[in-house]
C-alpha cells in the first residue's frame, strides 16, 4: 500500500519548498525502482529519475486531482523513458553481469547471507532471476512492475502506458505467462513466479521499499529480507527438486536446467494453459423424430446402429479454445464442424462453423439452395459443459449426471492433471473415436473470422445482446420472506471490460447483499455485522457475467463445483436444470427455467420437502431497448467501508444454502456462514 502523502502534495502545490523536498524524497525510490525494472540500466535510470523529479517540480501545480497523483507521476516517468529510447533508436538494457556487483552486494548485506555456505546458492538464484527477467521486453517488465509491485488497477496502467484497459490487461497476462514459461525453461517449478517476482522486486528496490513488494494477486508482505526469501523458497520447494542445503540446491538448479532442455514436458502446468486444440465426435440424443436425420449420409450412422443406442453421430467438431485471463476465466471459442468417415474416423467435408471471439457469437452456414453462405450473429454462446482443464472429480461428476459415464473414457497427464485423450463409444458406427488434446499450440490467427468476405450477415441479436450488456431485476419470496434484487450483466468479453457486473439483493428486512468488482459483502442491518466474500460469490447459481459458456452449462457447472446432484433437459428454446440435495429427512430443490434464445434465466423455483416444507420463487426481468426507466435506480452499489469479517473460501451455491436454512432462519442463514 502506498502511504498517504496527500498533505505533502497539497503543501508542495502552494509553493512550499520544504514540502516539495520531502515529497521528492518520498516518491523518488518508487519511481527509481519502476524505471530500473523496466530498463535494467542503472545509468539510464538515474537520468530518467532526475528528469522526472524536475518535471514534478515544474508541473505539480497543473495536477487537478490529487487522488490521481501516482498515475500522473508514473505517466511522466513512462514518457521520459520512451523519450530516451526514441533518442537512442533502440531499447538498451545493461547486461546483468554489469549490474551484479551492486545488486549482489546489496543482497549479501542481509543477515541470512552471512553464512558462507548459502552465498553461492543465493548468487545463483539472483543471477537466474535477473537473467530471466532480462528475457522480457521493457514494456513487459513495465506492465509487471505497475501491476505486481505498485498494485495498480488496469485503468491506471492503461493511462500510464497509453493504451486501453483491455490491452493493459492482455499485456499483463501475456507478460506473466511469458515469465512463468521462461522460469520453467530454466528448470524452476511453475509455482516459482511469485517468489521470483519477490526476489526481483527486492533486488531492484532500496531497503526502505523492499518490504512493500507485491504480486499480481497476493500482497507479499513477508517482512523477510532478500536472503531470507531466497533461502526459504529453496527449502520450501522453489526448485522442483529441492535439497536440504542452499549450496546443493544451486547445483540442482543448474543440473535441472539441462534436464528440462533435453526432456521438455509436452503438457504445461494448468495455470499456464493459454489455448487448447482438439476434435471431438458430435452426437445427438436420439428420439423418434431424429431417426430419419440420424441415418443421413453425412451423419455416417446406419439404421441398425441408431437402434442399438440413444445417440447418433453428427460428424466431428474441431475445437479451438483460448483463455485470455487464464484457465479459470472466460473462454473464447472457435468450432468447425466436419463430416466424419465412420471407417477411418477422418474428417471429410467442411460444414458449418462457429466463432465466439469476445465481441459476439457468430454462426457460419453454407449449402443454401441459392448457393449463398451466411453469417448469423446470435445471442447464445457455444454449448460446452466440460473443459479439458477441469479436474477429474469435476469431469466424473458432470458425466455421471449427464448419463455418459459408461460410454466415454478420459486419459490424463499424471504430472499436470490435464486431459490428454478421450475415447468416445456412444455411437456404435464410430466406435472408439479418439480425441487428442494439444495445449498452447494456437495463435491469434486461429481465432480470426474464417468465412468468405461476400457472406451475407444476419444479425439475430436482441437489443441487450446487441448492446453487449444489460440491467436486470428479480422479485420473489422464500416462504413469507420477500426477496428482490437488481444488477448489471455483460454478455461479451469486450463489454465486460467496460461494464463490470454487480449485484444488489435484499432478503427480508435485515440482509443486504452486494457483489461488485471490488468484492462481495453481506450486511446484516439488524446487527451491523459486515461479512466479505470473494467478488462473484453471489453470481453463483443465477445469471452469470460473461464466461463464454451458456447459462444452461454454467448452472450445471456451478452445481458440479459443489457436488450437488442435478438433472437437466432442453425442449426447444426452453431448458430446465433441477438441483436436489437431501439432508436428514428433508429434500431441498432449486429448479431453473432458462430461455435458450436469450441465454438467461427466467425463473427460479425454491422448494423444501420435509417436516417444515417451504416454497419460493424468483422471477427475472431483463432490460431490452429502453434503459431510461431502468437507469435511475440502477447505479452500482457502494461497498461498505466498515471493518468486515472475511470469508475467503471458494464460491458456494448460496441459493441452495439459503433454502436449506442450515444455520437458522432465512434472514440469518448467510450471515452465519
Amino acid at each position: 500500500m502506498k502511504e498517504d502523502i496527500s498533505g505533502l502534495i497539497e503543501s508542495a502545490m502552494t509553493g512550499d519548498r520544504q514540502s516539495m523536498d520531502q515529497l521528492i524524497q518520498r516518491v523518488q525510490p518508487r519511481i527509481r525502482a519502476y524505471i530500473l525494472r523496466s530498463t535494467l540500466n542503472e545509468d539510464l535510470t538515474e537520468d530518467i529519475v532526475q528528469e522526472t523529479m524536475l518535471q514534478l517540480i515544474t508541473s505539480l501545480k497543473t495536477l487537478t486531482d490529487i487522488t490521481r497523483f501516482w498515475p500522473w507521476l508514473y505517466k511522466i516517468a513512462s514518457n521520459k523513458k520512451i523519450s530516451h529510447f526514441r533518442k537512442a533508436k533502440t531499447h538498451p538494457a545493461m547486461h546483468f553481469s554489469n549490474m551484479e556487483p551492486h545488486l549482489l552486494e546489496s543482497a549479501m548485506e542481509d543477515e541470512y547471507a552471512d553464512d558462507a555456505t548459502e552465498k553461492p546458492a543465493l548468487q545463483e538464484l539472483h543471477k537466474l532471476i535477473m537473467a530471466t527477467m532480462q528475457k522480457l521486453s521493457g514494456t513487459e517488465r513495465s506492465i509487471l512492475s505497475l501491476r505486481c509491485f505498485e498494485d495498480m488497477p488496469y485503468d491506471q496502467i492503461a493511462e500510464i502506458s497509453g493504451c486501453t484497459q483491455s490491452t493493459a490487461r492482455v499485456q499483463f497476462l501475456r507478460a506473466r505467462k511469458k515469465l512463468r514459461s521462461s522460469l520453467k525453461r530454466q528448470g524452476l517449478s511453475g509455482k516459482a513466479i511469485l517468489p521470483s517476482l519477490v526476489l526481483f522486486g527486492k533486488l531492484t528496490a532500496d531497503k526502505t521499499l523492499a518490504p512493500s513488494v507485491t504480486s499480481a494477486s497476493v500482497t507479499l508482505n513477508t517482512g523477510m529480507t532478500t536472503a531470507q526469501v531466497a533461502v526459504a523458497t529453496i527449502k520450501a520447494g522453489f526448485v522442483q527438486y529441492a535439497t536440504t542445503t542452499a549450496t546443493a540446491a544451486a547445483v540442482v538448479i543448474l543440473a535441472h536446467i539441462g534436464w528440462n532442455q533435453m526432456h521438455p514436458h509436452p503438457y504445461p502446468d494448468r495455470e499456464d494453459v493459454q489455448t487448447i486444440h482438439y476434435t471431438v465426435q458430435g452426437v445427438g440424443e436420439l428420439d423418434e423424430s431424429d431417426l430419419e436425420k440420424a441415418v443421413r449420409p453425412n451423419n455416417r450412422s446406419r439404421k441398425g446402429d441408431v437402434d442399438e443406442g440413444p445417440y447418433y453421430s453428427k460428424g466431428a467438431f474441431e475445437q479451438y479454445l483460448q483463455f485470455p485471463d487464464g484457465p479459470d476465466g472466460p473462454v473464447l471459442v472457435r468450432m468447425q464442424r466436419w463430416g466424419l468417415d465412420a471407417a477411418t474416423h477422418q474428417n471429410t467435408d467442411k460444414l458449418c462453423g462457429w466463432l465466439q471471439n469476445g465481441r459476439a457469437n457468430y454462426y457460419f452456414a453454407k449449402g443454401f439452395a441459392d448457393g449463398s453462405t451466411r453469417i448469423y450473429i446470435t445471442n447464445d454462446p457455444i454449448g460446452m459443459l466440460i473443459l479439458p482443464t477441469d479436474s477429474p472429480e469435476m469431469v466424473d461428476f458432470l458425466m455421471e449426471h449427464c448419463g455418459n459415464l459408461d460410454r466415454i473414457r478420459y486419459t490424463r497427464d499424471r504430472k499436470t492433471g490435464l486431459l490428454t485423450g478421450k475415447y468416445d463409444n456412444r455411437v456404435p458406427a464410430v466406435k472408439d473415436y479418439k480425441t487428442e488434446y494439444a495445449y498452447n499450440s494456437l495463435t491469434e490467427a486461429d481465432f480470426t473470422p474464417f468465412w468468405p468476405k461476400d457472406a451475407g450477415v444476419y444479425d439475430e441479436r436482441d437489443a441487450m445482446h446487441y448492446r453487449g450488456w444489460t440491467l436486470f431485476s428479480f422479485e420473489g419470496h422464500l416462504g413469507e420472506t420477500p426477496i428482490h434484487g437488481k444488477g448489471k450483466l455483460p454478455f461479451t468479453y469486450e463489454a465486460w471490460q467496460d461494464n463490470k457486473p454487480w449485484l444488489d439483493i435484499q432478503i427480508g428486512d435485515s440482509i443486504h447483499i452486494l457483489d461488485t468488482e471490488n468484492g462481495a459483502y453481506l450486511v446484516d442491518t439488524a446487527t451491523g455485522k459486515v461479512t466479505s466474500y470473494p467478488s462473484g460469490t453471489f453470481f453463483t447459481g443465477i445469471s452469470r457475467p460473461w464466461t463464454g459458456l451458456r447459462a444452461y452449462d454454467t448452472l450445471r457447472r456451478d452445481a458440479a463445483n459443489e457436488r450437488i446432484p442435478f438433472k437437466a433437459k432442453r425442449i426447444g428454446e426452453t431448458a430446465t436444470v433441477n438441483l436436489s440435495r437431501e439432508i436428514g429427512d428433508s429434500t431441498y430443490n432449486v429448479n431453473y427455467t432458462i430461455e435458450m434464445y436469450t441465454d438467461v434465466i427466467s425463473r427460479i423455483d425454491l422448494i423444501e420437502e420435509g417436516e417444515n416444507p417451504v416454497t419460493g420463487q424468483l422471477t427475472f426481468t431483463y432490460a431490452q431497448d429502453d434503459l431510461a426507466d431502468w437507469r435511475a435506480g440502477f447505479t452500482e452499489p457502494t461497498v461498505p467501508t466498515k471493518k468486515t469479517t472475511d470469508r475467503q473460501f471458494a464460491k458456494h451455491h448460496w441459493l441452495l444454502d439459503l433454502l436449506e436454512k442450515r444455520y437458522g432462519t432465512p434472514q440469518t442463514v448467510l450471515a452465519a456462514q
